[in-house]
């Protein structure tokens, strides 16, 4: 969907591997807070909402509840992945794997491999809050479909001959 897609995809210009790394973005934005950073109900304006990417609210992107106890170090590499321009600046996978945030949540040994390790609760927490709020618009969108349904198709219509 369009709220995990790169600025450069959505405005079909060249393709990097730093490109998929503003997915990682989007996704640690979701664990560490349950919300995702630019989707809206309108797919037009999740769009235009990736396009101007935290340019539309540099000041405030932090500024929900949901962030009152994320560390300042995952709201660093979060910035570090949501760049929109210059891509160069866009953290690349491995600067990513390097990160303390990373390191220290993902239990990263000596030898670079990860620890067995679960999702901690608040993360888990918070992909069930967002999965439910997607499900309630996905609702939403489908009571309002049949609304307009019903209203263009008589009962007559329906009945078999």
């Amino acid at each position: 969907t369009a709220d995990y897609m790169a600025p450069e995809q959505i405005n079909f210009d060249e393709i990097t591997l730093k490109t998929d790394m503003w997915s990682v973005g989007v996704i640690l934005h979701i664990l560490v807070s349950g919300i995702s950073p630019f989707y809206d109900d309108c797919e037009q304006q999740t769009r235009t909402n990736v396009i101007q990417g935290f340019d539309f609210d540099f000041e405030n992107r932090f500024d929900y509840e949901e962030f009152d106890y994320v560390s300042d170090e995952a709201k660093l590499l979060i910035d570090n992945l949501l760049v929109k321009k210059p891509i160069s600046k866009r953290f690349s996978a491995s600067q990513c794997i390097n990160d303390n945030f990373i390191k220290i949540n993902l239990c990263l040994g000596e030898d670079g491999k990860m620890n067995n390790r679960t999702l901690s609760s608040n993360m888990r927490r918070n992909l069930k809050k967002l999965n439910a709020r997607k499900k309630w618009r996905v609702l939403g969108k489908m009571v309002e479909g049949m609304s307009k349904l019903q209203k263009n198709i008589s009962i007559k219509d329906l009945q078999i001959s």
